[in-house]
């Protein structure tokens, strides 16, 4: 590859780079009809994500898309009583601290804290 070509392709990598923010978002789950320790019982959970993305819009649809796909064949809930999930902050950020604090809690970006 000549030179003049690699230098533009890093300098196009090095913009989409610098075009993505970083977004710290923080979810709520109800009502998820789960199996933990043995037990199915419904619970909730608070859970964060740490996202880089164009804009926060992006950053939520990845978030909750995320959220899903993890979930997906631990939850028991029939059609008619499905689970709830809503976001409930999301901060536009500088850089990812190791976690996220919402109210008196903190939160890991991997993982859910589940509530009993």
């Amino acid at each position: 590859m000549p030179v003049m070509m690699s230098i533009a392709l890093l300098s196009k990598q090095i913009i989409l780079w610098e075009l993505m923010n970083k977004y710290e978002i923080c979810i709520e789950g109800k009502n998820f009809l789960i199996e933990r320790d043995g037990k199915v019982k419904k619970q909730g959970f608070y859970a964060a994500r740490f996202i880089e993305a164009p804009d926060m819009s992006a950053a939520t649809k990845m978030a909750m898309d995320s959220f899903r796909e993890e979930l997906k064949g631990r939850v028991l809930n029939e059609e008619s009583d499905p689970p709830r999930m809503k976001v409930l902050d999301v901060r536009d950020v500088y850089f990812f601290e190791k976690t996220m604090v919402f109210g008196d809690t903190e939160l890991k970006p991997e993982g859910f804290l589940w509530l009993d």
